[in-house]
């Protein structure tokens, strides 16, 4: 009889990976404790990290969707999660209420 061995996992993770999370971690702290922005963020995290941690984080750009996203829900849940409002387009816009006392 033949049974399907599965072939045993040798190789060890990838710790410049798991470091650079780590570090994308740590920007959104840096965001959520002193309000900062997603590049003053990535400067004050990316400063102290090792070489082969840099080479892990994804580019610039890439991060700073997530980072961005991360600073809108911030926002939300300060404002009694109500996030902000759209772009006015033209000069016949509402203001929501939630606005008005600004």
């Amino acid at each position: 009889m033949i049974t399907a061995k599965l072939p045993q996992h040798t190789h060890e993770g990838n710790i410049s990976y798991s470091l650079a999370r780590n570090a994308v971690g740590e920007m959104k702290d840096n965001m959520s404790g002193i309000g900062a922005t997603p590049s003053s963020s990535q400067g004050a995290v990316a400063g102290r990290l090792a070489d082969h941690v840099l080479m892990a984080l994804p580019k610039r750009a890439t991060l700073n969707r997530p980072l961005q996203r991360h600073r809108t829900k911030l926002a939300a849940a300060t404002n009694g999660g109500v996030g902000l409002p759209q772009l006015p387009v033209d000069h016949d816009f509402n203001i929501p209420a939630s606005w008005t006392d600004i």
